[in-house]
Protein backbone atom coordinates (compact mmCIF):
# COMPACT_ATOMS: atom_id res chain seq x y z
CA UNK A 1 0.00 0.00 0.00
CA UNK A 2 1.17 3.52 -1.03
CA UNK A 3 0.96 6.38 1.68
CA UNK A 4 1.92 10.13 0.84
CA UNK A 5 2.77 13.15 3.33
CA UNK A 6 4.56 16.44 2.83
CA UNK A 7 7.25 14.63 4.55
CA UNK A 8 9.14 10.88 4.40
CA UNK A 9 8.20 11.03 8.37
CA UNK A 10 4.76 12.29 7.77
CA UNK A 11 3.55 9.46 5.58
CA UNK A 12 4.87 7.15 7.85
CA UNK A 13 2.51 8.31 10.73
CA UNK A 14 -0.56 8.24 8.46
CA UNK A 15 0.43 4.65 7.64
CA UNK A 16 0.25 4.18 11.16
CA UNK A 17 -2.89 5.84 11.77
CA UNK A 18 -4.16 3.86 8.70
CA UNK A 19 -3.27 0.30 9.38
CA UNK A 20 -3.36 0.65 12.82
CA UNK A 21 0.51 -0.22 13.10
CA UNK A 22 3.62 0.29 14.95
CA UNK A 23 6.63 1.21 12.55
CA UNK A 24 8.92 -1.95 14.06
CA UNK A 25 5.57 -4.23 12.70
CA UNK A 26 6.15 -2.42 9.31
CA UNK A 27 8.18 -2.74 5.71
CA UNK A 28 8.50 0.50 4.58
CA UNK A 29 10.65 1.50 1.13
CA UNK A 30 10.79 5.08 0.26
CA UNK A 31 9.72 5.62 -3.66
CA UNK A 32 9.59 9.73 -3.31
CA UNK A 33 10.95 12.13 -0.91
CA UNK A 34 9.18 14.48 -1.85
CA UNK A 35 10.48 18.24 -2.98
CA UNK A 36 8.94 22.42 -1.19
CA UNK A 37 9.47 23.44 -4.66
CA UNK A 38 10.28 27.25 -5.59
CA UNK A 39 8.68 29.64 -2.83
CA UNK A 40 6.20 26.67 -1.89
CA UNK A 41 5.07 26.54 -5.56
CA UNK A 42 5.27 23.11 -7.73
CA UNK A 43 5.94 20.70 -3.97
CA UNK A 44 5.61 17.44 -4.42
CA UNK A 45 3.98 15.27 -1.71
CA UNK A 46 6.79 12.11 -0.06
CA UNK A 47 5.51 8.28 -1.31
CA UNK A 48 6.65 5.39 0.54
CA UNK A 49 5.18 2.08 -0.22
CA UNK A 50 3.91 0.11 3.12
CA UNK A 51 3.63 -3.44 3.65
CA UNK A 52 3.05 -5.26 7.33
CA UNK A 53 5.72 -7.63 8.12
CA UNK A 54 4.50 -11.60 7.99
CA UNK A 55 2.49 -10.92 5.09
CA UNK A 56 2.88 -11.20 1.30
CA UNK A 57 2.75 -7.82 -0.02
CA UNK A 58 1.57 -6.86 -3.53
CA UNK A 59 3.82 -7.67 -6.50
CA UNK A 60 3.43 -5.15 -8.99
CA UNK A 61 4.85 -5.31 -12.59
CA UNK A 62 7.57 -2.67 -12.77
CA UNK A 63 6.86 0.05 -15.61
CA UNK A 64 9.80 1.52 -17.41
CA UNK A 65 9.66 5.20 -17.71
CA UNK A 66 10.38 6.00 -21.54
CA UNK A 67 11.63 9.63 -22.92
CA UNK A 68 8.25 10.74 -23.56
CA UNK A 69 7.41 9.66 -19.69
CA UNK A 70 9.98 12.46 -18.63
CA UNK A 71 9.11 15.05 -20.39
CA UNK A 72 5.78 14.50 -19.55
CA UNK A 73 6.77 14.96 -16.41
CA UNK A 74 8.41 18.45 -16.59
CA UNK A 75 5.54 19.36 -18.51
CA UNK A 76 3.42 18.70 -15.38
CA UNK A 77 5.71 20.54 -13.01
CA UNK A 78 5.55 23.37 -14.95
CA UNK A 79 1.68 23.47 -15.52
CA UNK A 80 1.22 23.29 -11.35
CA UNK A 81 3.76 26.01 -10.98
CA UNK A 82 1.54 28.29 -13.50
CA UNK A 83 -1.66 26.66 -11.84
CA UNK A 84 -0.52 27.94 -8.45
CA UNK A 85 0.18 31.54 -9.14
CA UNK A 86 -3.12 31.86 -11.08
CA UNK A 87 -5.18 30.40 -8.15
CA UNK A 88 -3.90 33.10 -5.88
CA UNK A 89 -5.30 35.87 -8.37
CA UNK A 90 -8.36 33.74 -8.62
CA UNK A 91 -9.35 33.23 -5.11
CA UNK A 92 -9.55 36.78 -4.71
CA UNK A 93 -11.55 37.66 -7.88
CA UNK A 94 -14.28 35.28 -7.05
CA UNK A 95 -17.16 36.95 -5.06
CA UNK A 96 -20.21 35.11 -4.29
CA UNK A 97 -22.46 36.89 -5.60
CA UNK A 98 -25.82 38.32 -3.37
CA UNK A 99 -29.14 37.54 -3.95
CA UNK A 100 -30.57 41.05 -3.46
CA UNK A 101 -34.12 40.72 -1.85
CA UNK A 102 -37.06 41.89 -3.75
CA UNK A 103 -38.84 44.89 -2.44
CA UNK A 104 -42.46 45.55 -2.62
CA UNK A 105 -43.90 48.66 -4.62
CA UNK A 106 -45.09 51.73 -2.69
CA UNK A 107 -47.69 54.14 -3.73
CA UNK A 108 -46.27 56.41 -6.18
CA UNK A 109 -46.77 59.67 -3.74
CA UNK A 110 -44.02 58.43 -1.04
CA UNK A 111 -41.55 56.62 -3.38
CA UNK A 112 -40.09 60.13 -4.59
CA UNK A 113 -39.57 60.50 -0.52
CA UNK A 114 -38.48 57.54 0.77
CA UNK A 115 -35.83 57.48 -2.55
CA UNK A 116 -34.24 60.15 -1.88
CA UNK A 117 -33.71 59.24 1.57
CA UNK A 118 -32.61 56.18 1.09
CA UNK A 119 -30.11 57.79 -1.78
CA UNK A 120 -28.63 59.97 1.14
CA UNK A 121 -28.26 57.18 3.65
CA UNK A 122 -26.84 54.49 0.93
CA UNK A 123 -24.08 57.37 0.03
CA UNK A 124 -23.28 57.94 3.08
CA UNK A 125 -22.82 54.11 4.45
CA UNK A 126 -20.86 53.43 1.04
CA UNK A 127 -18.59 56.01 1.46
CA UNK A 128 -17.56 55.06 4.84
CA UNK A 129 -17.65 51.58 3.58
CA UNK A 130 -16.09 51.83 0.25
CA UNK A 131 -12.49 51.39 0.88
CA UNK A 132 -13.02 48.95 3.53
CA UNK A 133 -15.24 46.30 0.82
CA UNK A 134 -11.87 44.71 -0.75
CA UNK A 135 -9.94 44.61 2.94
CA UNK A 136 -10.70 40.62 3.63
CA UNK A 137 -9.77 40.15 0.40
CA UNK A 138 -6.41 42.47 0.25
CA UNK A 139 -5.21 40.92 3.19
CA UNK A 140 -5.97 37.15 2.27
CA UNK A 141 -4.16 37.61 -1.04
CA UNK A 142 -0.82 39.44 0.85
CA UNK A 143 -1.20 36.35 3.33
CA UNK A 144 -1.36 33.93 1.08
CA UNK A 145 1.54 35.54 -1.09
CA UNK A 146 3.81 35.57 1.85
CA UNK A 147 3.44 32.36 2.78
CA UNK A 148 4.69 31.31 -0.22
CA UNK A 149 7.81 33.63 0.56
CA UNK A 150 7.60 32.01 4.16
CA UNK A 151 6.64 34.47 5.65
CA UNK A 152 3.69 34.89 8.05
CA UNK A 153 1.58 37.99 8.16
CA UNK A 154 -1.13 40.28 8.47
CA UNK A 155 -2.53 43.61 7.84
CA UNK A 156 -4.17 46.77 8.99
CA UNK A 157 -5.85 49.21 6.41
CA UNK A 158 -6.16 52.80 7.14
CA UNK A 159 -8.23 55.51 4.61
CA UNK A 160 -6.50 58.54 3.79
CA UNK A 161 -10.15 60.46 2.49
CA UNK A 162 -7.82 63.70 1.47
CA UNK A 163 -5.30 61.94 -0.76
CA UNK A 164 -7.69 59.33 -1.58
CA UNK A 165 -5.37 56.41 -0.29
CA UNK A 166 -5.76 53.31 1.86
CA UNK A 167 -2.51 52.44 3.68
CA UNK A 168 -2.00 48.28 3.54
CA UNK A 169 0.53 48.41 6.48
CA UNK A 170 2.24 44.72 6.67
CA UNK A 171 2.75 43.45 10.20
CA UNK A 172 5.23 40.67 10.35
CA UNK A 173 8.35 39.64 12.49
CA UNK A 174 10.74 39.83 9.54
CA UNK A 175 10.44 43.36 7.73
CA UNK A 176 13.48 42.85 6.33
CA UNK A 177 12.10 40.31 3.79
CA UNK A 178 9.22 42.05 3.15
CA UNK A 179 10.85 45.49 2.68
CA UNK A 180 13.47 44.55 0.42
CA UNK A 181 16.55 46.68 -0.68
CA UNK A 182 15.55 49.84 -0.79
CA UNK A 183 12.05 48.78 -0.89
CA UNK A 184 12.07 47.05 -3.93
CA UNK A 185 10.06 44.00 -2.50
CA UNK A 186 7.46 46.54 -0.88
CA UNK A 187 6.77 48.25 -3.90
CA UNK A 188 6.00 45.31 -5.80
CA UNK A 189 3.81 43.83 -3.58
CA UNK A 190 1.92 47.35 -3.56
CA UNK A 191 2.30 47.20 -7.83
CA UNK A 192 0.66 43.61 -7.35
CA UNK A 193 -2.14 44.44 -5.18
CA UNK A 194 -2.84 47.41 -6.85
CA UNK A 195 -3.22 46.09 -10.37
CA UNK A 196 -5.22 42.58 -8.77
CA UNK A 197 -8.02 44.81 -7.08
CA UNK A 198 -8.51 47.66 -10.01
CA UNK A 199 -12.04 46.90 -10.79
CA UNK A 200 -12.53 47.07 -6.72
CA UNK A 201 -10.46 49.41 -5.25
CA UNK A 202 -13.00 52.50 -6.50
CA UNK A 203 -10.62 55.25 -7.19
CA UNK A 204 -8.49 54.60 -4.17
CA UNK A 205 -5.06 53.97 -4.15
CA UNK A 206 -3.30 50.99 -1.84
CA UNK A 207 -0.36 52.11 -0.58
CA UNK A 208 1.71 49.11 0.91
CA UNK A 209 3.80 49.99 4.24
CA UNK A 210 5.94 47.67 6.69
CA UNK A 211 7.55 48.77 10.30
CA UNK A 212 7.11 52.59 9.32
CA UNK A 213 9.82 52.56 6.22
CA UNK A 214 7.66 54.54 3.96
CA UNK A 215 8.28 57.61 6.60
CA UNK A 216 11.94 56.91 7.38
CA UNK A 217 12.80 56.42 3.58
CA UNK A 218 10.80 59.87 2.86
CA UNK A 219 12.97 61.60 5.69
CA UNK A 220 16.36 60.23 3.92
CA UNK A 221 15.16 61.29 0.40
CA UNK A 222 14.17 64.85 1.99
CA UNK A 223 17.68 65.22 3.33
CA UNK A 224 19.40 63.69 0.23
CA UNK A 225 17.33 66.68 -1.90
CA UNK A 226 19.04 69.57 0.70
CA UNK A 227 22.50 68.40 0.80
CA UNK A 228 22.57 67.94 -2.95
CA UNK A 229 21.29 71.67 -3.47
CA UNK A 230 23.85 73.15 -1.27
CA UNK A 231 26.49 70.77 -3.06
CA UNK A 232 25.07 72.07 -6.54
CA UNK A 233 25.56 75.78 -5.34
CA UNK A 234 28.47 75.82 -3.82
CA UNK A 235 30.45 73.79 -6.29
CA UNK A 236 28.17 75.06 -9.95
CA UNK A 237 28.12 71.80 -11.10
CA UNK A 238 25.67 69.33 -12.25
CA UNK A 239 24.84 66.30 -9.85
CA UNK A 240 23.26 62.90 -11.32
CA UNK A 241 21.18 60.84 -8.45
CA UNK A 242 20.11 58.14 -9.60
CA UNK A 243 18.52 54.47 -7.89
CA UNK A 244 15.32 56.30 -6.92
CA UNK A 245 11.78 55.36 -7.94
CA UNK A 246 9.79 57.30 -9.79
CA UNK A 247 7.81 58.42 -6.67
CA UNK A 248 11.62 59.41 -5.10
CA UNK A 249 12.10 61.21 -7.91
CA UNK A 250 8.70 63.25 -7.20
CA UNK A 251 9.41 63.96 -4.07
CA UNK A 252 12.61 65.96 -4.64
CA UNK A 253 11.11 67.73 -7.44
CA UNK A 254 8.84 69.34 -5.59
CA UNK A 255 10.83 69.61 -2.28
CA UNK A 256 13.84 71.85 -4.97
CA UNK A 257 11.14 73.39 -7.19
CA UNK A 258 10.66 76.57 -5.51
CA UNK A 259 14.41 76.93 -5.50
CA UNK A 260 15.61 79.94 -7.39
CA UNK A 261 19.40 78.85 -7.66
CA UNK A 262 18.88 75.79 -9.20
CA UNK A 263 16.67 73.63 -11.70
CA UNK A 264 15.72 69.89 -11.49
CA UNK A 265 15.00 67.21 -14.60
CA UNK A 266 14.92 63.68 -14.81
CA UNK A 267 16.71 61.75 -18.06
CA UNK A 268 16.81 58.20 -19.18
CA UNK A 269 14.51 54.96 -18.92
CA UNK A 270 13.44 52.78 -16.32
CA UNK A 271 15.51 51.14 -14.63
CA UNK A 272 18.20 53.30 -15.58
CA UNK A 273 16.15 56.80 -15.23
CA UNK A 274 18.41 59.29 -13.09
CA UNK A 275 17.52 62.40 -11.32
CA UNK A 276 19.40 65.78 -12.75
CA UNK A 277 19.87 68.68 -10.17
CA UNK A 278 21.98 71.71 -11.78
CA UNK A 279 23.25 75.19 -11.25
CA UNK A 280 21.09 78.01 -12.85
CA UNK A 281 23.56 80.64 -14.36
Amino acid sequence: MRFTGKTVEEAKGNACLKLEKTLKELNIEVIFEGTKGFLGIGAKPAIIEVSVIGEEPEVKPEVKRTRNDERRHENEKKTTVKKAAKDVVKKTEEKPKEKKPRRKKEPEMKVAETSARRTETEEKSEKQQRPFTIGEKVDAYIRELTIKMGIETKTELTVDESERQVLVNIICDEPTLIIGKRGIVLDAVQTIINATFNKEKNGYWLKTDCDGYREKRAKTIENLAFRTAKTVKRNKRKVYLDRLSSAERRIIHSLLQHDEEIETFSEGREPNRKLVVYYKR
